[in-house]
């Protein structure tokens, strides 16, 4: 969820954005932060308020799809390594090792 706030031209700020965040009571405390102040001299931007709150729309989305597209990454991935593990010879212990490494010095003499 995000947080848009709005004032006049000419304000401290014409629109305020808070960080989208799924923290509900981090989102009302930046909420309860707002105060109504002036008025009367002209309409508030509720206009460049919804072309900013559209924005953070498009974000969002962009964010979803870019995370569905790193979890089907990830598990394409996974799936490689599965396969790659699946198709490698089974490693030798330290023992089978060991005995090839003396039994290959031992040709070379």
């Amino acid at each position: 969820m995000g947080l848009v706030a709005y004032c006049d031209i000419g304000d401290d700020y014409v629109t305020r954005t808070f960080d989208l965040t799924t923290d509900i009571q981090d989102l009302y405390a930046n909420l309860l932060e707002l105060k109504a102040r002036g008025g009367g001299d002209w309409p508030e931007s509720v206009n460049e308020a919804l072309d900013v709150a559209d924005e953070l729309d498009k974000q969002m989305k962009q964010r979803n799809a870019l995370n569905q597209k790193l979890s089907a990454l990830v598990a394409k991935r996974d799936k490689f390594v599965a396969e790659q593990r699946d198709k490698a010879p089974p490693k030798a212990s330290s023992f089978d090792r060991v005995v090839e490494n003396t039994l290959k010095a031992l040709i070379k003499r």
